[in-house]
């Protein structure tokens, strides 16, 4: 497919249109898509900005940057989403910039979250800049962010939320376990392995079978499994979906004898 039918394509909000990308001429698709990310239908710049995710390269992270800032959440939150699958140290300085400049809530919450990721993140202008943040969720992932870094007073504080809240609140906590990835996250998860309130569903109608719900307990044992390394003899051939009291048990007692 030459350039022209290509932009013709995207014009029409032709997703199908992805499929060409590895026929296509970098050099003459790349402008134009450039140019559409700023057109006047939101389905054209969502499928420009899809394209130039795609293809890569230093226009695509310029476009999905400018992006954040686009007068439409799904486009703004689209730019995001390909943001965050390349989390790399030359983005720092944009990052902060985003920071600086970037009025939208959930924009400025995943940019603490992106820059909580990075290894070259200044974990002291991480938390200065907490300081002066205005939005509650945006503090929150201040937090969560320099808890993942390794920061005590966050660390204690993630720590607090997650065994002393119930219901929503503690599930809005057990979200940041795999975010955070830490393995100071056992002992706060270990103090859940009695809570067996309903969290997430994972049922499905065609199999009655199958657990309709992961209980708070369930959701700590799988991370506790995955951040331990410890060996348990219900985890072959593969670890459970819910865990049994008789399972959670043994959990305990492994933990207990591996802190001696």
């Amino acid at each position: 497919m030459d350039t022209q039918h290509f932009i013709a394509a995207v014009l029409e909000k032709d997703f199908s249109v992805q499929l060409y990308l590895p026929q296509i001429n970098r050099e003459e698709v790349i402008p134009e898509l450039m140019k559409l990310t700023k057109h006047g239908e939101v389905s054209v710049r969502e499928l420009a900005l899809v394209c130039l995710d795609e293809l890569g390269g230093n226009e695509s992270l310029k476009a999905q940057f400018t992006a954040l800032y686009d007068a439409k959440e799904q486009v703004r939150n689209l730019g995001m989403d390909h943001l965050s699958k390349v989390p790399m140290p030359s983005l720092l300085p944009f990052l902060w910039k985003v920071l600086d400049t970037n009025p939208h809530e959930y924009i400025r919450q995943q940019t603490v979250f992106l820059l909580g990721k990075l290894p070259t993140t200044d974990p002291n202008e991480l938390r200065n800049r907490s300081y002066k943040e205005t939005f509650p969720l945006v503090r929150e992932a201040f937090v969560i962010a320099l808890a993942r870094m390794g920061n005590p007073e966050a660390i204690r504080w993630v720590s607090q939320e997650m065994t002393q809240t119930r219901g929503r609140e503690r599930q809005r906590w057990l979200r940041h376990v795999s975010y955070i990835n830490a393995p100071w996250l056992i002992r706060p998860l270990a103090e859940i392995l009695d809570d067996e309130e309903p969290m997430e569903r994972i049922g499905v109608d065609a199999r009655p079978d199958f657990p309709h719900y992961l209980r708070a307990c369930d959701i700590a044992a799988g991370a506790i499994l995955r951040l331990g390394y410890l060996q348990f003899s219900f985890t072959k051939p593969k670890p459970p979906i819910v865990y049994s009291p008789e399972q959670r048990a043994e959990i305990r007692k492994t933990l207990a004898l591996n802190r001696r």
